[in-house]
């Protein structure tokens, strides 16, 4: 009876073996299918979402740091470039100060950024510069694009 008994252990042992073999052969295989289901998703909407977010984000920092209005007092776009430059390395961004008969009055673009993208997302404000009492109206555009 002994030997019996330790017949039936090994046996045992056996068949548990084989079924956790199975079993994490079963995951492994559901993980690498995940994985590679994932790697399918396009991740250019979530750009987009960032580039709006992006776009609102540096338009109010140039708005609530008055890099706009400082801009237009000394006609130099020094202070807007160096906000532009701060940003991300993979995001681009153009700058465009438009007068009230839609005349360009300021522009200028990140440091190494060309304007070759096909998203292009943009973001308005307008300004009211006061100089000397006399009020005068702009419109300020930020575009941003990935690279």
């Amino acid at each position: 009876m002994v030997k019996e008994k330790n017949n039936y252990l090994k046996e045992k042992g056996f068949i548990i073996t084989v079924d956790s073999f199975l079993s994490i052969t079963l995951v492994t295989l559901l993980v690498i299918l995940a994985f590679n289901y994932v790697s399918l998703i396009k991740l250019d909407s979530w750009d987009s979402v960032d580039l709006k977010n992006s776009s609102s984000d540096v338009i109010s920092i140039l708005d609530k740091s008055n890099s706009f209005n400082d801009a237009l007092l000394s006609s130099s776009t020094e202070g807007i470039s160096s906000i532009l430059n701060s940003t991300p390395n993979n995001v681009c961004f153009e700058s465009t100060v438009f007068d009230s008969d839609s005349n360009i009055v300021l522009h200028t673009i990140k440091t190494g950024c060309t304007k070759n993208s096909t998203s292009v997302f943009s973001v308005e404000r307008s300004i009211v510069l006061n100089n000397s009492g006399v009020n005068s109206f702009f419109i300020a555009r930020i575009e941003g694009w990935v690279k």
